[in-house]
Order: C-alpha cells, then sequence, then structure tokens
C-alpha cells in the first residue's frame, strides 16, 4: 500500500537527511530550500521516497527541489507517482512548476518528460559556480550544467 505525507516539522524534514543528500550532496544548498513543503510516500510503511517543493518568486512558479527514492525501492516507478501526486496539489495553485536536473543523464529528464514537463533552459555551469566541489553521475560524468523542465498549468 502506497501513501503519500506532507511533512511540516523541520526536526522531522531533517531526519530524511540522508535521503536528501542523495538527491543533492550540499547540506548546505539542501537547507536553504528545506524549508518548502516535504513529501514523503511510504510503501507498506516504510519511508521509501521524498520530495521537497518550494516557491520561487522570482519565477512565479513552484519548484521541485529535491526528489528522491532509497535505494531498495527505486525502478518501481514510486518517483513518478510522487511527481503526479505533487503536481495535483499544486495545479489549483499556480501556474506552473518546474524542475532542474544534471543534463549528463537523459533517466531524469525522460520521467519529467513523462510527467507532462517540457524542457525550459539550460543553466551554464550550475554545478561548477554553486557546488564547491565536482558533482560526479554514477556514470562517472561530472554534473556542469542544469536543464529546466517547465509544465504550465
Amino acid at each position: 500500500m502506497i501513501t503519500i505525507q506532507q511533512i511540516t516539522d523541520m526536526q522531522q524534514k531533517q531526519s530524511f537527511r540522508d535521503l536528501l543528500l542523495d538527491a543533492d550532496p550540499s547540506w548546505e544548498m539542501v537547507s536553504g530550500y528545506l524549508n518548502g513543503d516535504m513529501y514523503v510516500l511510504y510503501r507498506d510503511g516504510i519511508p521509501a521516497a521524498e520530495a521537497v517543493v518550494y516557491y520561487r518568486e522570482d519565477l512565479g512558479l513552484y519548484e521541485l527541489k529535491n526528489i528522491s527514492v532509497c535505494s531498495d525501492f527505486r525502478r518501481r516507478g514510486l518517483a513518478r507517482k510522487l511527481i503526479l501526486y505533487i503536481l495535483d496539489q499544486y495545479r489549483p495553485l499556480a501556474k506552473g512548476m518546474c524542475v532542474g536536473t544534471a543534463t549528463v543523464s537523459d533517466a531524469p529528464i525522460a520521467l519529467y518528460e513523462s510527467c507532462g514537463f517540457t524542457r525550459w533552459f539550460v543553466w551554464e555551469n550550475f554545478f561548477t559556480e554553486f557546488y564547491p566541489e565536482p558533482l560526479i553521475e554514477d556514470n562517472g560524468e561530472q554534473c556542469i550544467d542544469m536543464i529546466y523542465l517547465k509544465q504550465e498549468f
């Protein structure tokens, strides 16, 4: 059974630190948006995935800032379920939602596109400008640029 719960208590949000850092390895960066809305997907009562949504005043959009699935639960469609749930929650509240991801792997981009996002723009050198250490993806490539995708409601 799958349930999704919004987490509002900051201490409880921080208890998901390892999962948050799996998606974004900089606790400094995570701390900057952790006051946003956090959702945890439970499978049979076990936390399996999390996502954080943050309002971007500069863009007038909500941004899906962090999404991660526990390694034991990957490749089961849980990220997609969580993203679609979040989109349903925010559709009445905003004109749209955006998400940024590294350009070194097609898998996250394909996931977001399957949820209705379309490519918006590329922020060149994002990961080299804002992260003190090089970020290396599982495929061994260094993250340099971030691609943003957007869905208008």
